[in-house]
């Protein structure tokens, strides 16, 4: 079944001829072409003819596949939530200073990684593992560790 089948109600019969030639530039082609006022020929007759003359103002519906490139992906599962003012920014509440609440956490990665100093070519033993990250919740600063093992 095609979008611009007349069984389709979404769209008007003007936008589904629309939708047959795919070109929106076809919309100004079918519309009366003005000059400015004064001008020797202020009217002229469109270039297409169109069955139905309200094509040339309707708005141009996309096909299929320029709706499709247009989307984005995104995670079904995301929830839009909203903050909770007497819980924003509890983890920083009494924290005010550098250094007095540190987060660290760490991460493990099954493909090695290899060092800077070396171009990959060093045993597996000595190849990137993992690593271990700070974070300071007065400053919000991050420190990335990374580590041969852990």
């Amino acid at each position: 079944m095609s979008v611009a089948a007349e069984s389709n109600q979404y769209l008007t019969t003007p936008q589904k001829e629309l939708l047959k030639w795919h070109f929106s530039w076809i919309q100004r082609l079918a519309s009366t072409l003005r000059t400015s006022p004064g001008s020797l020929r202020e009217d002229r007759k469109p270039i297409l003819q169109m069955k139905d003359e309200r094509t040339s103002s309707c708005h141009a519906p996309l096909c299929a596949a320029c709706q499709l490139s247009k989307q984005m992906r995104k995670n079904p599962k995301v929830k839009v939530g909203s903050l909770i003012p007497e819980k924003e920014m509890s983890l920083k509440h009494g924290n005010l200073q550098p250094g007095d609440l540190v987060s660290i956490d760490q991460y493990v990665s099954t493909l090695p990684g290899r060092l800077p100093h070396t171009k990959g070519k060093e045993p597996k033993k000595d190849k990137y593992t993992g690593g271990t990250l700070f974070v300071d919740h007065a400053t919000g600063y991050i420190y990335l560790s990374h580590q041969v093992s852990l």
